[in-house]
């Protein structure tokens, strides 16, 4: 089976990386990209591999409602 690849965007690395731990331990998952933040993610051609966006709602900068906002054009992202 196809692995789910995840993009993570959130501020506090030690969550992120706790999180990373979590979800690369199950085989159908791979994160395959994180960032600390929303403006960054937006540059990066990760974005485009992922079939889920994990995005922190709170992030410095724009906030992750105005980032969602922003890539709600790729259908294939379900964004939690």
């Amino acid at each position: 089976m196809k692995a789910i690849k995840i993009v993570l965007v959130d501020d506090h690395s030690l969550f992120t990386e706790g999180l990373m731990q979590i979800l690369d331990a199950i085989d159908d998952l791979q994160v395959i990209a994180t960032f600390r933040d929303g403006e960054t993610m937006l540059k990066s051609d990760e974005i485009h591999k992922a079939d889920v966006l994990l995005l922190d709602i709170n992030l410095p900068g724009n906030s992750g409602i105005s980032i969602a906002e922003k890539i709600h054009f790729f259908e294939k992202i379900n964004i939690f």
